[in-house]
């Protein structure tokens, strides 16, 4: 107390200014550059803190400026140091995998489905499944996404598959020799080469949709998904094009080199 009885006054504590944030310019010696008017504005703001002067100012945003940098800087390196550990946990699972035989004497080649099988764990396990079908050799096409399968026979039958669940959407036996088959634009229609014509099938229920009486003695198949072209090569080396968005029929070629014995896209 003092003696007029009256306490006496506090001066005014210095504001904490950690988490303050002042945008400033700098030269090229990294110098912080204050014009009158941000000198003003900071002045302003901090008019309160004792003892600050534009030397003052400057060196207080410098600082702050230096603070800035420091926690982008250790951001910077924070997510560095992430990428680099999940870089080595890839690393680390990336090797191929193999058959290692323990004796050294027997040949992996001579390894059986049933053997294999009994070394996978459960989950593969389930993924197994066998086809056991009469009438071969077999022609086999995918459809675009990759989860349906059409199989076609020499002894005349179809099936198509569903490869996620391995249920059949239809089977059909036919009384002639199916000689290849492809999807159409997707899974719901598939085209079969059979003996003397290349028939439609509706995938869902094997009933026969169209019969392409031109494209005759077609042994290879494939559609172009891009142009939506059903394209046709026949054992008398005619290669035919037709447009199952139309209907028409767009082009044959005549190779005169014999029959076509392979055509893939």
């Amino acid at each position: 107390m003092s003696a007029s009885g009256e306490a006496p006054v506090e001066p005014p504590k210095r504001q904490r200014l950690e988490a303050e944030e002042v945008h400033v310019a700098v030269d090229d010696s990294g110098e912080v550059k204050l014009d009158n008017k941000t000198f003003r504005d900071i002045a302003k703001k901090y008019r309160k803190v004792d003892g600050l002067g534009k030397k003052g100012v400057k060196r207080m945003a410098k600082s702050l400026k230096q603070r800035r940098d420091l926690r982008h800087k250790s951001m910077i390196q924070e997510a560095d140091e992430a990428q680099l550990v999940a870089t080595e946990i890839f690393a680390r699972n990336d090797d191929a995998g193999g058959i290692e035989m323990d004796d050294g004497v027997r040949k992996s080649y001579n390894l059986s489905q049933k053997e294999l099988a009994s070394q996978v764990d459960i989950g593969t396990q389930r993924k197994l499944f066998d086809f056991n079908l009469p009438g071969g050799p077999f022609t086999v096409n995918t459809s675009t996404n990759g989860r349906y399968m059409v199989v076609g026979s020499r002894g005349g039958q179809f099936t198509v598959l569903d490869r996620h669940s391995m249920n059949p959407l239809c089977s059909e036996q036919l009384d002639e020799p199916i000689l290849d088959t492809t999807f159409l634009h997707d899974h719901t229609l598939f085209a079969a080469a059979q003996r003397k014509y290349t028939y439609i099938y509706d995938s869902a229920t094997g009933a026969e949709v169209h019969c392409l009486k031109d494209h005759l003695n077609s042994t290879h198949l494939e559609f172009l998904p891009r142009h939506y072209l059903l394209v046709s090569g026949s054992e008398t080396g005619e290669i035919r094009y037709r447009d199952v968005s139309t209907g028409q029929h767009v082009a044959k070629i005549v190779t005169r080199q014999g029959p076509i014995q392979s055509m893939r896209q």
